[in-house]
């Protein structure tokens, strides 16, 4: 969102900009009569209409089920890449109608950080590197740690049976039931194929 606003300020691009005219793959159904095309700034400020996720697992693949398995012996790997997102999006559809009211889509930002690129011809980590982190002096902030930062990973902790608190290994754990199962060693994990827009940082 922030690449946005920094391309409109220099009237590379405008907010209003239909996302088919930098994604032609962005071919959204649509139950709503006379639904207006999805604006970039529609996907920056979640009135899109479209739903929280992908119809595919974006936040990893099978591994996960031998992590589990394997006690979290093995790490979990990130396969996905954006040509998985784009061919994802023949398939899905508005669940509100675009511009009416706001309902948080990871999607969303995802399909914002392909336009973004696509527009300004670079990487999102390239981009934000050089004209965000470094400009802030942010000289610690990726989406996925250089080898000679890994020893600067924040620990994570969590409050054990007992209410004591103490400090995660690499997983697996599960939060909210059975919803979420994560790893704490995602930002140094590999293959490293996966920039997202809505949780990578």
């Amino acid at each position: 969102a922030t690449m946005l606003a920094q391309l409109n300020e220099k009237r590379r691009i405008g907010y209003h900009t239909p996302v088919r005219h930098l994604i032609p793959e962005y071919r959204i159904k649509s139950p709503f009569k006379n639904s207006s095309p999805t604006t970039l700034i529609q996907l920056a400020s979640h009135t899109s209409g479209l739903p929280r996720d992908a119809p595919i697992n974006f936040w990893s693949n099978y591994t996960t089920g031998l992590w589990l398995l394997n006690g979290g012996r093995g790490k979990i790997k990130w396969y996905v890449t954006k040509g998985n997102l784009l061919k994802s999006l023949a398939g899905i559809e508005l669940e509100s109608l675009p511009n009416h009211e706001s309902h948080y889509s990871n999607l969303g930002f995802q399909v914002l950080g392909v336009a973004m690129e696509r527009q300004n011809g670079q990487t999102i980590p390239a981009y934000i590197n050089q004209n965000i982190f470094r400009p802030l002096g942010m000289q610690d902030t990726y989406f996925y740690l250089p080898r000679e930062k890994y020893g600067r990973l924040a620990a994570v902790y969590s409050k054990d049976a007992q209410g004591k608190l103490v400090e995660l290994g690499d997983g697996p754990f599960k939060r909210w039931g059975d919803y979420c199962t994560f790893s704490t060693n995602f930002p140094v994990s590999e293959p490293r194929t996966y920039f997202s827009g809505g949780s990578g940082l």
